[in-house]
């Protein structure tokens, strides 16, 4: 499955409770004529408290009205524009009475995302728990989430309106105590305002949460990490499948593999992310970016979601004296080739994740860096092929022949395998 579901994939009701979000929040968050003036410059400022001044940023800075509301009207709203994509193609089937964990929810963007994207849980009768340090945040959200509820009652084929999820709001950090064992455990953009100051070493904090947020997971539950599509979030994210494997959880999206990450993060190296075209988004959430002084032409996440296998058996080759992520290439390369091998003897195929943009080539050729079970491997191709390559979505899955291992040829950037096209591969169906 592609990462994203392309903008025509969601149904009417769901573009529509994008595009509408503004009236939706005003509805909760009401702003008068001045105030709406003013909001680019509240934007402005909390992107700068967001960001470059975060030291200066106070804890609980959401119960702020204000910010609060600025956050909700811009933040929050592309975070639907992403999270809704992604939730569309996200292998997540939540049953009647399953229990979800959001953490770090504010105005509990997650299950609004959820709702919006998939109408076909909406039926189901799910318990959300939604932790964050900010009552306030949390009050908001939960009128937000029942607005978007009623919003949906006039869809074709829903009869009545549906029942909203039982909301049970939680005020605290990860690690607060909830009742009940969680068929999803979800955090998203919450780890970034951690370790992109803290003085913990990444690598530790990465192990610590995920031990936080898989203690909260039953048997098969699934484990959600989004966060920004920047090189210290992918670093992050790549740790942190690296310490859910240990745990028992088995990588299930975007991974088209269990084995050690390709993409770990590290400095001046690639970083799996993941880029939607900004043009998608509302016209008048792309206004706001652009009045705010922060436009945007695309927007970018990291993320991973993986499956609990068994309770406290580990998968994978890790071990505990082990870090995956920072395994050299040699010994990376060593095992990709056995890997290598393996597939030409089974006649296999090679399915591969998209990674990158379009990377122009001598000789006319265009370039595609991709995860695989391989490794980090460059399709590459010209003519018919190139178009091809060129035509990809960031994040579409693609098959191709496995490479023969005795003519292997490596990139010398990136020491990725390079996989000529001699023709245009197998996408997989977008439907």
């Amino acid at each position: 499955m592609p990462v994203f579901a392309a903008g025509d994939d969601l149904g009417s009701t769901s573009r529509s409770l994008i595009d509408s979000f503004f009236e939706i929040a005003q509805g909760v968050l009401p702003l008068d004529g001045k105030k709406t003036a003013s909001l680019p410059q509240e934007i402005r400022e909390l992107s700068h408290g967001l960001t470059d001044e975060r030291g200066e940023r106070r804890v609980g800075y959401m119960n702020d009205r204000a910010t609060l509301s600025a956050y909700v009207r811009y933040f929050m709203w592309w975070n639907l524009v992403r999270l809704a994509r992604l939730f569309a193609r996200l292998p997540l089937d939540l049953a009647d009475g399953d229990v979800a964990v959001d953490i770090g929810s504010g105005p509990l963007t997650v299950p609004i995302a959820l709702w919006m994207a998939r109408p076909d849980l909406r039926a189901r009768k799910i318990t959300w728990y939604c932790v964050d340090i900010s009552s306030s945040a949390l009050a908001a959200g939960e009128e937000l989430f029942l607005s978007v509820v009623a919003r949906t009652a006039a869809e074709p084929g829903s009869g009545d309106r549906p029942d909203p999820w039982q909301i049970v709001r939680v005020k605290g950090e990860c690690g607060v105590s909830i009742r009940k064992r969680a068929s999803l455990v979800v955090a998203a953009n919450v780890f970034n305002e951690l370790f992109m100051d803290s003085p913990e070493p990444i690598e530790a904090l990465a192990k610590r949460q995920a031990a936080d947020l898989s203690s909260y997971a039953a048997d098969g539950a699934g484990v959600l990490v989004v966060e920004p599509g920047v090189p210290r979030a992918g670093r992050f994210v790549s740790l942190f499948r690296d310490s859910l494997a240990r745990l028992g959880f088995v990588p299930r999206s975007p991974c088209p593999h269990e084995g050690a990450c390709p993409f770990p993060g590290l400095r001046h190296g690639k970083w799996c992310h993941f880029v939607l075209d900004a043009t998608e988004a509302p016209a008048r959430l792309r206004k706001l970016s652009e009045d705010a002084g922060i436009p945007k032409d695309r927007a970018a996440l990291s993320f991973v979601y993986s499956a609990r296998v068994a309770s406290g058996k580990s998968t994978g080759d890790a071990s505990e004296d082990e870090d995956v992520a920072d395994t050299p290439r040699t010994e990376i390369a060593s095992s990709a080739l056995e890997r290598v091998s393996k597939l030409a003897a089974d006649a296999s195929v090679l399915e591969v994740r998209v990674v990158s943009d379009p990377i122009r080539l001598p000789e006319r050729r265009s370039g595609r860096y991709g995860c695989s079970e391989i490794g980090m491997v460059m399709l590459t191709g010209n003519y018919g092929a190139a178009n091809f390559l060129d035509g990809l979505a960031s994040g579409d899955l693609v098959r191709v022949a496995a490479p023969n291992p005795k003519r292997i040829e490596r990139d010398q950037k990136t020491g990725a395998i390079l996989i000529p096209l001699g023709r245009s591969p197998r996408r997989e169906d977008r439907s």
